[in-house]
């Protein structure tokens, strides 16, 4: 009998050193840290996650102004292209719009980074001899008020002979009012 008296003495002893459950701001500790940890790992995932956009956005910005001669700076690669640049430059409506006050030329593809370039429709997937094969001249009035653009457009781009691809047209614009 005495050992059995001692075990069930031992079996008293656990029951009272159990854990007290827990307080309620043992609770909102807790809660606070779980959701502090949770909160910064979010904040760091987004922010490293984000850092190959941003350098792309950044590499974008122009370092030069719009009317620089480097960002007109444009050299064919073909007879035909030579052709359809020497028609673009020295078109009337070029011309007309050289003379005019507070108007800027530009070629936004000269300007866009490679890395850029390569995800542009028109600068890249669209561009060659029978598609988009000179970039387009691009004109703006001040802060952007007026656009216009001088392309050529090859017979690739057709939806139906002679007529040019209402999508592409529709690009051309997002892409020249981005």
């Amino acid at each position: 009998m005495g050992g059995r008296l001692s075990s069930t003495a031992q079996l008293a002893v656990h029951r009272s050193a159990a854990p007290a459950p827990p307080t309620r701001g043992f609770r909102l500790r807790r809660l606070f840290l779980y959701t502090s940890l949770s909160l910064t790992s979010l904040s760091l995932g987004i922010y490293l996650a984000s850092l190959p956009f941003t350098a792309t956005i950044l590499a974008s910005i122009p370092r030069a102004s719009s009317s620089s001669k480097s960002s007109l700076a444009y050299l064919p690669t073909t007879e035909r292209s030579a052709e359809i640049e020497h028609l673009m430059t020295t078109h009337p409506l070029s011309q007309h719009l050289r003379s005019l006050p507070g108007w800027q030329e530009s070629r936004p593809h000269a300007q866009m980074p490679e890395p850029m370039r390569r995800h542009s429709l028109t600068a890249s997937t669209l561009a060659g001899d029978t598609k988009i094969p000179v970039p387009p001249l691009i004109f703006t009035k001040g802060q952007g008020e007026e656009l216009v653009a001088i392309s050529y457009l090859g017979n690739d781009l057709c939806g139906h002979v002679g007529i040019i691809h209402g999508g592409l047209l529709a690009t051309m614009l997002d892409e020249g009012l981005a």
